[in-house]
């Protein structure tokens, strides 16, 4: 993992069920999402875990807190939108909430990708968690640092990208890590197009 991350001390307030689901990657500085590369419509799905029972009997001896984990699936697929046919690909890995700032996560990726880590933090979103949604990461050995801006459907609104670009603006430390964003490729139908295969 590249580098100390610097954690956002303002970020809002985050309940970790609320945050599950998927989330299109609507903006970002991340190279392996940039429309030149082959790599488009990026999601991320948040999938709850509940600790195992041997889990819950160690927390209970100990009167440690149970660990929060999630799901971690990354989906892009490979190609253009025209390619009707083109499969999906995925990034595994599971997510560890920080046990004193719940805002915090760790990555660590799973099969193939065992050996990487990133940390990550959920730093804006919306009150309800229903629409939109900014984290911002540390580097891995192949990718570098980033920002993304998410959104629960393939597209956000002039208006209200506008409204999350203000408050990014209006913070120098999200401003400072928000360079270089770009709008990455999204199918407006979504992740359930007709003619989906899967990966």
């Amino acid at each position: 993992m590249g580098g100390a991350f610097s954690i956002y001390p303002e970020a809002d307030p985050l309940d970790a069920k609320k945050m599950c689901g998927a989330w299109y990657v609507v903006e970002s500085n991340l190279d392996v999402w940039n429309p030149k590369s082959s790599r488009i419509c990026p999601v991320v799905l948040y999938q709850w875990m509940e600790p195992s029972e041997e889990e819950k009997k160690k927390c209970e001896s100990s009167g440690k807190p149970l660990p929060v984990r999630v799901r971690d699936v990354t989906e892009f697929r490979t190609g253009t939108l025209e390619e009707q046919s083109a499969e999906c690909s995925y990034y595994l890995g599971i997510d560890t909430q920080h046990p004193t700032n719940p805002s915090q996560w760790r990555w660590r990726g799973t099969g193939k990708l065992f050996a990487l880590s990133s940390d990550w933090q959920m730093v804006l979103h919306d009150v309800d968690y229903a629409e939109w949604a900014v984290t911002i990461f540390s580097a891995t050995a192949f990718t570098k640092a980033g920002f993304d801006i998410y959104s629960r459907t393939p597209t956000l609104s002039a208006e209200r990208l506008e409204q999350i670009h203000r408050r990014i603006e209006q913070t120098p430390f999200l401003k400072e890590r928000a360079q270089g964003l770009f709008n990455t490729i999204q199918d407006p139908r979504g992740r359930d197009r007709p003619g989906k295969k899967e990966g």
